[in-house]
């Protein structure tokens, strides 16, 4: 029996990886972090749009990858540091609070408003 037609080829997604063009400035560093997604968009979404008119187009070979972080990279950092603060559990803000001296003091004083007179 054949392997080949029973196995999936990696030989395919090897050559499509290799016709893929990088952007140099995109590409992975040493100090990059690689992170998968997977992603669930109305039709409308403009990556979606952006997709779908490759398609139309019949551009192939484009690393979406590349489009992704470039757009991700628009996005402000204010952004990011709100999700982060909204996201951030009461317990991880106490044990902050906690390591700094005069927050624990403030913090102390106003659990025992009865030690601070």
């Amino acid at each position: 029996m054949d392997t080949e037609s029973v196995m999936p080829s990696k030989k395919k997604s090897a050559n499509k990886k290799a016709n893929e063009t990088v952007n140099p400035e995109l590409a992975p560093s040493d100090n990059s972090v690689r992170t998968k997604l997977l992603l669930n968009m109305e039709n409308e979404h403009p990556l979606s749009v952006f997709q779908n008119e490759l398609k139309i187009r019949g551009i192939k070979n484009v690393d979406l990858n590349e489009f992704v972080v470039l757009a991700l990279s628009q996005v402000p950092a204010a952004w990011w540091q709100t999700r982060i603060e909204e996201l951030t559990p009461l317990e991880y803000r106490v044990n902050n609070a906690l390591s700094d001296p005069n927050l624990r003091q403030k913090l102390s004083d106003l659990l025992n408003p009865q030690q601070a007179n």
